[in-house]
């Protein structure tokens, strides 16, 4: 009995002791396994959540480079746009006649002649600011851009009145009639067309005309210089009148 009991006893001994054996390398292969799969799962996660910052990274590099770009755009149109509007207005002032202005042209000149006068005067000297104004107008007609009298820039805010005899109003100031000046920039040929029928109406007064061709784009017409004010008028829409 006891040695049947001792050899039962050894047996179930051997058998706990394989199978505590299988259970440990078990549980140890099974520590080891997952030592290793948990390190490859955070390596992973790790190398993933690099990727992902680098992909977020070039993300916002791309980002960063498009609004370089598209700052550089905006600010290269700025200047193109600033400077489109600042010839604009260079060229609305040189039509309005608020620049001064340069080029080729003509220079008509009339003065008192003796000669003139000795053929007898048919018009009265007052109506010589209507002669003035036939030949600006003529001019204006004529491919003249800018015009002068007597170092007065002409536009259509300007006025010529004859005072007296001896006396025009040219915009708001008074210059004598016993020599003018007229110059006008623009197409030499083309203004001095008809010109010259003016000539006897001018003799008429006891006054002589001459034209002089300036070709070398060295005549030069002022700016207007007096106060530009509306008043009476608005942009349509506008309703502060």
């Amino acid at each position: 009995m006891d040695k049947k009991f001792k050899a039962s006893l050894f047996v179930v001994s051997v058998l706990l002791g394989s199978m505590l054996t299988v259970q440990f390398s078990t549980v140890h292969s099974r520590s080891a396994q997952n030592t290793i799969t948990g390190d490859y799962l955070q390596l992973s996660t790790e190398l993933t959540s690099e990727r992902e910052r680098q992909r977020a990274l070039y993300d916002e590099i791309h980002k960063l480079e498009g609004q370089i770009r598209s700052y550089q755009a905006k600010q290269g149109n700025q200047r193109e746009l600033a400077q489109a509007m600042a010839d604009e207005l260079e060229n609305i002032k040189t039509v309005a006649g608020l620049s001064e202005v340069k080029g080729n042209g003509i220079v008509i000149t009339i003065e008192d002649s003796f000669e003139a006068a000795e053929k007898g005067v048919v018009y009265e000297p007052s109506h010589l600011g209507s002669i003035l104004h036939g030949i600006v107008n003529y001019l204006n007609g004529n491919e003249a851009q800018a015009v002068s009298l007597e170092g007065h820039r002409l536009t259509s805010l300007s006025t010529i009145r004859s005072i007296s005899d001896y006396n025009l109003q040219v915009n708001t100031v008074m210059i004598r009639t016993d020599k003018l000046t007229i110059k006008a920039v623009g197409n030499i040929d083309q203004m001095k067309v008809g010109v010259n029928t003016f000539a006897d109406y001018v003799g008429m007064m006891g006054k002589s005309m001459k034209i002089e061709e300036v070709k070398d784009g060295s005549l030069i017409v002022p700016a207007y210089d007096e106060p530009v004010e509306f008043k009476y008028a608005q942009p349509e829409g506008d309703n502060k009148l």
